[in-house]
């Protein structure tokens, strides 16, 4: 009978608009993900995100949980708009505050930190400016990117980058069942993970430079650690980098 191996990590993953609610406090701005459920008819019987499990005042129930279930790890996101409302500009202190408070409550419990920079919630602000389809989207994410690194860096040891681009591409500016509810065509879709990419390799080296030496950073939490479909980019503080391809 095969075993898993000694270093394997049980644990679990979630996203910032999924879990935190909060969706006015302390600052943060809105996301597309916002704008989609507020839109009639898009989400079964009008939910919302708004409060969800509100994770964000309720966030050391959460982790005392994790810790009673005896988890290694967990894999939570960022909330672009909590850390930069707008997309860009000034950074919203307190939103880095909350992710300090809540790496910091992990590792006292024990708990291996995953950061996961982007699952699907852009900035509003910045989707009206045509988003991932806009040349200067891979400046925005990196600019983003290095505001987070440059606070978690010296305790999180493992990043992902872009959360199952393919879902937010086909489900999100193709068949419009996601947020942001585009239906484009073919051609302008496949503009979106161009971008994203560029986005990725925009952010991952410089960002790389902010952490510890030999920290990971993945390019797709769908193809990455607690998760297995799609692909994954490994980038290694070394400066060296590797393409993952899961099945």
């Amino acid at each position: 009978m095969s075993t898993f191996p000694r270093d394997f990590l049980w644990g679990t993953a979630t996203s910032a608009y999924q879990i935190e609610g909060a969706y006015k406090a302390d600052g943060r701005g809105p996301s597309v993900w916002d704008r989609f459920c507020e839109t009639k008819g898009k989400v079964w019987e009008g939910q919302t995100g708004k409060v969800a499990c509100d994770h964000y005042h309720r966030f050391p129930e959460d982790i005392a949980i994790m810790r009673d279930l005896g988890l290694q790890a967990y894999r939570f996101s960022i909330s672009w708009t909590r850390i930069l409302p707008t997309g860009r500009g000034k950074v919203n202190a307190k939103g880095l505050e909350f992710y300090d408070r809540l790496t910091d409550g992990l590792l006292k419990a024990g708990i291996r930190p995953f950061c996961t920079l982007f699952h699907w919630d852009y900035p509003t602000k910045l989707y009206d400016k045509g988003g991932w389809l806009n040349e200067e989207s891979p400046k925005w994410f990196s600019d983003f990117t290095l505001k987070v690194a440059e606070r978690l860096g010296d305790r999180i040891v493992d990043w992902m980058t872009l959360n199952e681009p393919q879902v937010f591409v086909g489900l999100g500016h193709g068949t419009g069942e996601h947020a942001p509810g585009d239906k484009l065509p073919i051609a302008k879709q496949l503009n979106s993970p161009e971008r994203a990419t560029g986005a990725w390799a925009g952010c991952a080296g410089p960002a790389g430079g902010m952490c510890q030496e030999g920290q990971d950073w993945l390019g797709s939490g769908g193809g990455g650690v607690l998760s297995g479909d799609g692909f994954s980019w490994r980038y290694r503080s070394s400066q060296k980098m590797e393409l993952w391809v899961c099945q």
